[in-house]
C-alpha cells in the first residue's frame, strides 16, 4: 500500500525550512522536495498541512493535497 507523508527538513529551525515528501510503498521510500518552505511555528505536524490561520496557507496546502493524490495515483491506491 503506497502512504505519503510531508515532514519538515528542519523541524526545530526560526527560519523557513523545506517542506520533504516522503512516498511510501512496498517497503521502499523516496524523499522529496516540495520546493515549499514554511517557518516551523506556522506548520502543523499532527495534520501535515501548513496552519489555515497563516498567509498563503491554502495554496500550499492545495499544492501538498495534489501531490499526495498524484503520488498515490501513480500506483493505484
Amino acid at each position: 500500500m503506497a502512504k505519503v507523508n510531508f515532514y519538515l527538513k528542519e523541524s526545530n529551525a526560526k527560519t523557513d525550512t523545506l517542506i520533504y515528501l516522503y512516498f511510501s510503498y512496498n517497503g521502499n521510500r523516496i524523499k522529496y522536495s516540495t520546493g515549499e518552505t514554511i517557518t516551523p511555528k506556522n506548520w502543523n505536524s499532527e495534520i501535515q498541512r501548513v496552519k489555515k490561520s497563516v498567509k498563503g496557507s491554502f495554496e500550499i496546502n492545495n499544492l501538498l493535497d495534489n501531490l499526495e493524490r498524484s503520488e498515490e495515483r501513480r500506483v493505484g491506491k
